[in-house]
């Protein structure tokens, strides 16, 4: 197990830096009118994928989000918390890398305000000894057996956790055992995997602590056998060995070996109802698998029995609206930024949420104690607050704190449902540390729980089961107490090599025997099927079949019994069945061994037999089972005028059938003997398998003879697909494989031209000709021979070369499945998926295109917007354009002291007058062109010109203080320098004048008009200031009293008094030149 580092390397590496750096932790105070930055300090460990339940890969995103999201909508506006990431190493093994972190954190100058993580409990351990000295709270995520491993839990009290803990898993254990009163309990666990030992160790140490009668009845088992899991017969031996001392099994491990130890188990018939078994799957993740029962092998539905006698607890999950938004950010944001794709099926888990609610939480506590006045730089303060308390949490709301500073969690127990097969929540252990039932568990084969302890005892030796006879003496006592011993030693012995034999050769002769009172036809009243026949007749023209009816001329007593033309129930499952009784077929030794070499088939174009309803009365055939293909037969697909089959469906069908019938030749079955349009089988996902496989024995005996001129009434719809040589001969019932390679030509022709056998669409000529014509035709084998019509633009010249040579009248010159293979891929190239994955292969190239030209449009579009934002920008000012785009009023605003400027051009109107009107264009373009160059350097506005008048301002929108009057002052010095040094561009020989006005006051500023909006000021301020440069003198800066005394206090100017001036409209003012600046 993991425990509490001490080792001399780290702490000795600590103790260099403890006091030298001590001071580096001191709080200090900021003031409040700055930004206050507090340090998140990240530390998570980087392990390879899937061996670790966290890792900082998929973690990222979510902590990205989380900072973003404290900073823009939780934190104070002078508050902001700031990331920073150390890697907190590779495993759970070394606990060196948080603390090498850590220190690096403190030689940079990085005050940690909170650290968040580390996920091993022993890498948190040794984190928390660093921190406690510098009294830094820890956010765990999880570190959930900090209170197991190490000291007691309140010994932590800077530690807050923010996922599961084991703690809770071991009591909510303990609770549901208690709630059904079982005490007698074997616990199974996985010592391979970290996760499943720690969480052992603390189920064992709460049992001696809250249970001792349970403590005393219950035994551990590990599954580790040195560094690897023990084989299946040490597991079978464990449960046998279990079985003399509980009927309750806990087992801690992933989902591939507990689905292992649930069929041990099966076959040791302790899922019989008398056992019940426990696990651990607190929500899916990668690490442990996925907990179910259907895996898709063989033994799926024998692990679905199984299955009725485990129990699984785990954390309540909650997919709401919320959690969808927040899963699919998380997504967006590890693929764009970290590059890592989370799987369609795979979960953003709790412990990734942790670790955003982590940063979620620290910031609420910090809002709260800034708004109490509370020191929230404080560790000390800030661990007591992060505790017994309730913040809403963006992704699963109110979410509480208890007191210690653990999340307070939901579990859940689920159980199968029996008729879905899906786990389903029944028993929920809530806030309150209760047990609250919502539905009623199942118990496999029984209505209530299994009894503790078996009324006889676990060795059926107890005293009551014990016969009381009188007078025997002390020799039979002993035989009597030593014989059940040695009976169950035996019956021990027997079942493990029992166990050994199934292990080497799992294989039941008789593995197809179903039955008859489980297989309910669907459509069919009555509780089972038990008579000869079907009660469903099958005789009629008109009868459909999959989905489709057969054409003309055909009945389905011609086809009778070769295909799947029924569904029924077969335990709780819908399967395909069809008609087999009146062949009146019963089991022989020849079929048995046929269907040995049957079991062993296993290809996914390769139709699943699942087995054989027998009358248990006469022993006779009655119906053939197997998987249920919910799109019927090729026959049904091909003829199916909704379903659309361009070339990649064909390639896939023809790709499918070849690579079944390769595996099938290439098997010890060998042949097919009856391959046909209806003996392929399509599923759900468009994937053909090839059915009838080995049930020559089910196959009609007259159908085998060749057709006579000279019969009356016979069906030749199943003649078909025959090839010439074995119509000629009384066939053997497996056919050739010669004989499979011509009926695949036939199928070829089916499919080309979505058709039935020898049909040609669209000729009319078609129907006049009978099936049994064809067959009889094919049978003399006429020079041309018989085949069916198909033009040669309906297919590519290869696939038409090849389904010439397939139905060759010279078997010899027909192609194996295997050069047919290498052939078609030629052909079509490597294919290696079905239809529906091609379906999903051109949707994926699909959504790229989309995603790319999305992805440009948004290109183009954040440019033009960029161009629009900066042209808007020049037009108004930048607060006021930024408010105007986020379609917010712009209110008008009173400004309390700002600076205006207004200048003009002497003799403009005379200039004007005597040069073109395109010259007088390029003249202000170039001066203005002036003036905004300077005014890029000073915190001032332009606010608008007409003709060759300038007006700026500075103290607005922005204010600044009393740098305004500076500003102006500054920057027409400046102006009036650069005029000096202008050249007219059409008279380089003359200069320009200019008069500069300048004044300080109040005004007010704001937008005005809808169309062409344009940012005005008002007040007598700019009344006075225009007054300012209409009386002034060529090339000189008068200014007002106001802005006189304002630059007096600023101290760096030059000015002289210009006296007394009779100013328009405002009556004598005394007014100043401004000369210069130093």
């Amino acid at each position: 197990m993991w425990h509490r580092y001490s080792g001399p390397s780290v702490f000795l590496l600590m103790g260099h830096f403890l006091t030298s750096s001590a001071q580096f932790f001191t709080s200090t105070r900021t003031p409040s009118n700055a930004t206050i930055s507090l340090n998140i300090c990240l530390s998570l460990e980087t392990p390879p994928l899937l061996t670790e339940i966290f890792s900082y890969i998929r973690t990222a995103a979510a902590v990205d989000i989380a900072v973003d999201q404290a900073n823009s909508y939780v934190l104070p506006s002078n508050i902001q918390v700031k990331l920073h990431f150390r890697d907190a190493g590779p495993d759970c093994f070394s606990v060196q890398g948080p603390i090498v972190g850590a220190l690096d954190l403190v030689m940079q100058n990085i005050q940690c305000h909170v650290y968040v993580g580390p996920g091993c409990t022993s890498d948190a351990d040794a984190l928390y000894s660093f921190a406690l000295f510098y009294k830094i709270p820890i956010i765990a995520c999880p570190a959930a057996g900090i209170e197991v491993t190490g000291p007691q839990r309140s010994e932590y009290p800077l530690m807050v956790r923010m996922t599961y803990t084991f703690a809770d898993v071991a009591n909510m254990l303990i609770k549901i055992l208690q709630h059904f009163s079982f005490s007698h309990v074997t616990l199974f666990t996985d010592d391979t995997q970290g996760f499943f030992s720690e969480l052992g160790e603390t189920v064992v140490t709460y049992f001696r602590r809250l249970d001792p009668e349970m403590d005393r009845n219950s035994r551990s088992k590990t599954l580790k056998n040195g560094m690897q899991l023990v084989s299946n017969e040490e597991i079978a031996t464990m449960l046998i060995d279990a079985n003399t001392t509980s009927r309750v099994n806990v087992l801690l491990a992933n989902a591939t070996v507990v689905r292992n130890i649930m069929m041990i188990a099966s076959r040791l018939n302790m899922t019989n109802g008398d056992y019940v078994f426990f696990t651990i799957e607190l929500f899916e993740a990668y690490y442990w698998g996925h907990f179910d029962w259907k895996t898709g092998k063989v033994d799926d539905s024998v692990a679905r029995l199984a299955y009725d006698s485990l129990k699984i607890i785990s954390l309540m999950s909650n997919e709401d609206q919320a959690y969808s938004v927040y899963s699919a950010q998380v997504r967006k944001l590890s693929l764009d930024k970290y590059n890592y794709t989370y799987g369609l099926f795979e979960t953003i888990d709790p412990i990734v949420t942790g670790y955003y609610e982590a940063i979620i939480l620290y910031a609420t506590v910090i809002r709260r104690m800034y708004r109490q006045g509370a020191n929230y730089t404080n560790g000390t303060e800030v661990a007591e607050s992060l505790k017994n308390t309730t913040f809403r949490s963006p992704v699963n709301g109110p979410t509480k704190i208890d007191s210690e500073g653990d999340r307070v969690t939901t579990y859940a127990l689920k159980d199968l449902d029996t008729d879905s097969g899906i786990y389903q929540v029944v028993m929920v252990f809530d806030d309150n540390e209760t047990l609250v039932n919502v539905s009623t568990m199942s118990w496999a084969y029984r209505t209530t729980p299994p009894s503790d302890v078996p009324f006889c005892g676990f060795t059926g030796d107890a005293l009551r089961c014990r016969p009381q006879v009188a007078g025997l003496n002390p020799g039979l006592i002993a035989v009597a107490a030593v014989l059940p011993i040695l009976l169950v030693a035996a019956m021990a012995a027997a079942i493990i090599i029992l166990f050994i034999k199934q292990a080497n050769q799992t294989y039941d002769p008789y593995w197809w025997r179903l039955p008859m009172e489980e297989l309910q036809l669907i459509g069919v009243t009555g509780a089972s099927i038990n008579s000869r026949g079907s009660k469903n007749e099958m005789g009629g023209r008109s009868e459909t079949v999959g989905g489709s009816t057969l054409r003309s001329g055909t009945t389905l007593n011609s086809y009778f019994g070769s295909f799947f033309d029924k569904r029924a129930y077969f335990r709780g499952t819908v399967v395909a069945v069809r008609n087999v009784a009146k062949l009146n077929c019963h089991s022989s030794t020849a079929f048995v061994n046929d269907m040995r070499l049957v079991h062993n088939l296993a290809h996914d174009n390769i139709h699943k037999l699942i087995g054989i309803a027998v009358s248990m009365a006469e022993g006779a055939f009655q119906y053939v089972v197997g998987d249920l293909c919910s799109h019927g037969s090729l026959q049904d697909v091909l003829t199916h005028d909704t379903i659309r089959l361009d070339w990649s469906f064909k390639n896939s069908m023809i790709r499918d059938i070849v690579l079944g019938m390769e595996y099938l030749h290439g098997s010890p079955l060998e042949t097919h003997g009856d391959l046909s349009a209806y003996t392929c089988m399509v599923d759900s996902r468009f994937t053909v398998k090839i059915s009838d496989v080995g049930l020559w024995y089910l196959r009609d005996p007259k159908h085998l003879l060749p057709p006579i001129a000279s019969e009356g009434e016979r069906d030749y719809d199943y003649l078909l697909w025959r090839a010439p040589e074995l119509l000629r001969v009384k066939m053997t019932p497996k056919g050739t494989q010669k004989g499979d390679v011509f009926s695949f030509g036939i199928i070829l022709q089916q499919i080309i031209l979505r058709c039935e056998a020898y049909d040609l669409p669209g000729d009319d000529h078609s129907d006049m000709v009978s099936k049994r014509e064809i067959v009889m035709e094919v049978q003399r084998g006429v020079d041309p021979p018989l085949r069916p019509r198909v033009p040669r633009v309906s297919c590519s010249n290869e696939v038409y070369a090849l389904m010439e040579n397939c139905w060759s009248e010279f078997p010899l010159e027909r192609p194996s499945f295997g050069k047919i293979k290498s052939n078609l891929t030629k052909i079509v190239g490597k294919t290696g998926d079905n239809i529906v994955d091609h379906l999903l292969k051109r949707m994926e190239e699909y959504a790229s295109d989309l995603e790319q030209q999305v992805a440009d449009k948004t290109a183009a579009f954040m440019e033009e917007k960029q161009r629009s934002e900066i042209l808007l920008c020049q037009l108004l000012p930048r607060s006021v354009a930024e408010a105007l785009t986020r379609g917010h009023t712009v209110d008008p605003e009173a400004y309390e002291s700002v600076t205006i400027y207004f200048s003009d051009i002497v003799g403009f109107t005379e200039l004007s007058a005597n040069v073109l009107p395109m010259d007088v264009v390029s003249l202000l373009n170039e001066l203005y062109t002036v003036f905004d160059n300077v005014i890029e350097s000073f915190d001032v506005y332009k606010v608008e010109t007409i003709g060759d008048a300038y007006m700026v301002s500075s103290g607005l929108p922005v204010r600044n203080g009393n740098k305004h009057a500076r500003e102006i002052a500054l920057m027409s010095l400046r102006i009036r320098h650069d005029i000096a040094n202008f050249t007219i561009p059409h008279r380089p020989q003359e200069k320009l004048l200019i008069r500069i006005g300048i004044h300080s006051g109040p005004c007010v500023a704001g937008i005005v008009g809808l169309k062409m909006p344009r940012y005005c000021l008002f007040g007598d301020t700019v009344n006075t200031a225009s007054r300012m440069e209409s009386s002034g003198e060529a090339m000189k800066i008068q200014i007002s009293d106001v802005a006189h005394r304002l630059l007096q206090d600023i101290g760096r100017f030059i000015m002289e008094e210009r006296g007394p001036t009779n100013i328009k409209g405002k009556g004598v003012m005394v007014t100043y030149w401004l000369n210069s600046s130093f």
